[in-house]
């Protein structure tokens, strides 16, 4: 079984904490902080899946949109940078296939451990 690290359960922590208000959402988050390979300035990204959506993932979401994210960017070891949906990129991560590493926060929004806290390594080929 791998083992997850101590830097990205606390990312995740983060981000499940800011993310909390907006039941419907599943964060995933990839790339080079969940492969480990990141540099001081990476950025922090997360591709988000909506599931049925309610007013307050809604109010979330604007909230966030109207200050550009700086709350949560203040939180962050790097700048957030959410895929956008029609991205390429998107299915693979939603997927897990890919060679960008991936870890998912699913809807429930528990703080993170080391039990539940899903990460996906590597697979090879993009």
């Amino acid at each position: 079984m791998q083992r997850i690290r101590d830097d990205l359960v606390a990312l995740a922590a983060i981000l499940a904490d800011w993310s909390a208000p907006a039941p419907a959402s599943t964060l995933f988050l990839f790339g080079s902080r969940v492969r480990g390979d990141h540099l001081p300035n990476s950025d922090v990204d997360v591709s988000i899946a909506w599931g049925g959506i309610s007013e307050a993932d809604l109010d979330w979401w604007s909230k966030n949109n109207e200050e550009l994210f700086v709350t949560i960017d203040r939180l962050l070891p790097g700048k957030l940078q959410i895929l956008e949906e029609n991205d390429p990129v998107t299915h693979k991560v939603r997927r897990g296939r890919s060679s960008i590493g991936i870890a998912t926060l699913s809807a429930s929004h528990s703080r993170p451990s080391r039990r539940r806290f899903r990460s996906s390594p590597p697979t090879g080929g993009r």
